[in-house]
């Protein structure tokens, strides 16, 4: 019982400081991503809050979007959006990442805020060879291919012996794309 006591307090007390530690690392993947936007704001709350906490569609797995902003330059014009999204489906847990889409539709680029992959396998998500592949693509949904050679425009080449990985990384990406282009007109 005093355990008990004792761990909500510590609960009660630490519990803003975490709040706003996990917020100062969104926006820094955030701006990871979007890096000509200065301020970010909240974005689809509506879409966000009917998803219930469920999987975004049925076309990406187990991915949920957990979050959505559009970036503003110092003039107040918005340069693009950002979502936060996680794969259920890495071959070790979940991945998060963030995605950011500039104003003209084109995905930047995206960074990875949770990824505990294979070491020498699923880790290599990280690495420009794979993560670069995504920067400034422009026709969507992507596809993943195997084995290397990915040249058109929607192809992306999967991390070789890590298949699961690769897999859940593009779903996320996937499902991140679509959420911002249907909401698009919301804001």
């Amino acid at each position: 019982l005093v355990a008990g006591f004792a761990l909500s307090g510590v609960y009660t007390v630490t519990k803003d400081t975490i709040e706003e530690q996990q917020q100062s690392a969104k926006n820094a993947s955030y701006l990871a991503v979007l890096p000509e936007a200065e301020t970010f704001e909240p974005w689809a709350r509506e879409a966000l809050e009917a998803l219930e906490g469920k999987p975004y569609g049925t076309d990406f797995g187990r991915v949920y979007i957990n979050d959505a902003a559009v970036g503003r330059d110092g003039a107040g014009q918005i340069v693009g959006y950002v979502a936060d999204v996680t794969s259920a489906e890495g071959y070790s847990g979940n991945i998060t990442l963030s995605l950011g889409v500039r104003a003209d539709g084109k995905l930047e680029r995206i960074a990875f805020t949770e990824l505990r992959e294979t070491p020498g396998k699923g880790m290599l998500a990280e690495q420009p060879a794979f993560i670069d592949q995504f920067n400034g693509r422009e026709t969507f949904p992507l596809r993943l291919i195997t084995g290397g050679g990915a040249d058109d425009a929607d192809e992306i080449d999967a991390i070789s012996g890590s298949t699961v990985t690769s897999k859940a990384v593009l779903n996320a990406v996937n499902a991140g794309l679509a959420f911002l282009s249907r909401e698009g007109g919301n804001d």
